[in-house]
């Protein structure tokens, strides 16, 4: 599986989740975050950024997720997630 294709399977966990995802071009430093904006989680993703970082920023924001336990993951997609 190739970069692109890694963090296209990471979006496609976040929005099964129920996470909002959007990309917008910032500052190119971080790859992106997770917040919450009323009462939904969002995932911004820093298009400015290298696609390491965007892949490294989504991941982490799934990390921590206890739903993710439920849903099937390639097991690429879970490794990175889980490391």
């Amino acid at each position: 599986m190739n970069k692109e294709q890694l963090l296209d399977n990471l979006i496609a966990t976040a929005e099964e989740l129920g996470i909002d995802v959007r990309k917008a071009h910032m500052d190119g430093t971080s790859g992106g975050g997770i917040c919450k904006l009323k009462s939904r989680w969002v995932l911004i993703i820093d298009l400015a950024a290298p696609l390491e970082d965007q892949i490294e920023a989504t991941a982490h924001a799934l990390k921590n997720r206890p739903e993710i336990e439920n849903i099937y993951l390639r097991p690429q997609v879970r490794e990175l997630i889980e490391h």
